[in-house]
């Protein structure tokens, strides 16, 4: 790595490194029964030069021809994008996204777990047929770049999805819920979630037609931030094809109304303590009382936009771009 290092350092303007580590086991039932067990390991280097005002990139999955690959990213940079930007310097981490829980996950419990799960439901819905896909994994990241930035972060995940369909003479119905965690959860709640909403979709009822109040389960409403998160995305922005690029200062929601992207939740999978830049963690104040203030961006839109980083996403084998971490409403 040192002789890399020295490579890196006399031929280009800037460069960074990204290694990252994991393992996950996915675990999968279909039509009732167990439709897979896997276990998986993922790991690589990332490699990003800037050199003449020019970005090149390239990778590999193995540590013993980063030589190669340091040098193959060199000649690609001719080709790349112009990107002024600097990279960060070196920032404290303030926490790791991970829970020593995560040691505790069972394939063998997860399985007999989802048995019962699947047993309480169709005990109930005869003709119901269940999905359930759990998947746990855990790993770390590491990033080193010409600034002097060396820190790395452990992190774990776990999460669970169930879904039902349910036939009957005169519908189907489908159903889902799901749930994530740095460490195993019980999941009881969600199977008991389903039941009342399989119980409550049976019993059809009309409604006078006319302009009637909505009101939108956490779920819907969810549904909806989708919508309006890809608007508040910088490359969107700087691309003109955000509904939201020339509204900055002004007020297009209600009052009510804020949002903010927070990767420094305690407990929450998708926070980290710097981005896959180097960039230090941050809260984001992107609407403010029906009001947009700002735009999630990585270094490259960041500069563009003369705005915040700070939201940077990418894996080994990917370029960054920008993308949420946490999404929380007042």
């Amino acid at each position: 790595m040192t002789e890399i290092l020295e490579l890196l350092k006399k031929q280009t303007t800037w460069f960074d490194i990204v290694e990252s580590k994991g393992t996950s086991t996915p675990i999968s039932f279909k039509n009732n029964r167990v439709h897979s067990i896997l276990e998986k390991q993922n790991s690589g280097y990332g490699i990003r030069v800037n050199k003449s005002g020019k970005t090149g990139f390239s990778y590999s999955n193995s540590s013993d021809n980063l030589m190669e690959t340091a040098k193959m990213a060199l000649d690609l940079s001719k080709f790349g994008d112009d990107e002024p930007f600097s990279l960060p310097g070196q920032c404290k981490k303030s926490f790791d996204p991970y829970s020593e829980e995560i040691k505790n996950f069972s394939i063998d419990h997860e399985i007999t777990e989802c048995e019962k799960a699947i047993k309480e439901i169709t005990s109930q819905f005869q003709n119901a047929i269940v999905d359930i896909n759990i998947n746990k994994s855990q790993g770390s990241s590491k990033i080193i770049n010409s600034t002097g930035f060396e820190n790395s972060y452990i992190n774990s995940y776990y999460s669970i999805s169930i879904s039902v369909s349910d036939v009957n003479e005169k519908n189907k119905i489908d159903i889902w819920e799901s749930a994530s965690d740095l460490k195993p959860i019980n999941y009881e709640h969600l199977v008991k979630t389903i039941l009342t909403k399989l119980e409550n979709a049976h019993s059809i009822l009309k409604t006078d037609s006319g302009k009637i109040p909505v009101i939108f389960t956490p779920k819907a409403f969810s549904r909806m931030l989708g919508i309006i998160a890809g608007g508040l995305n910088s490359k969107a922005v700087h691309k003109g094809i955000s509904p939201f690029a020339d509204k900055v200062d002004k007020k297009i929601f209600n009052s009510n109304f804020s949002l903010i992207d927070n990767p420094t939740l305690q407990e929450s999978p998708y926070s980290y303590p710097f981005d896959d830049e180097g960039v230090i963690a941050d809260k984001k104040y992107l609407i403010v009382n029906g009001v947009i203030e700002n735009f999630i961006a990585d270094l490259k839109y960041a500069e563009k936009l003369n705005i915040q980083p700070g939201n940077a996403s990418r894996g080994y084998s990917t370029l960054p771009g920008p993308s949420f971490s946490n999404i929380e409403i007042s």
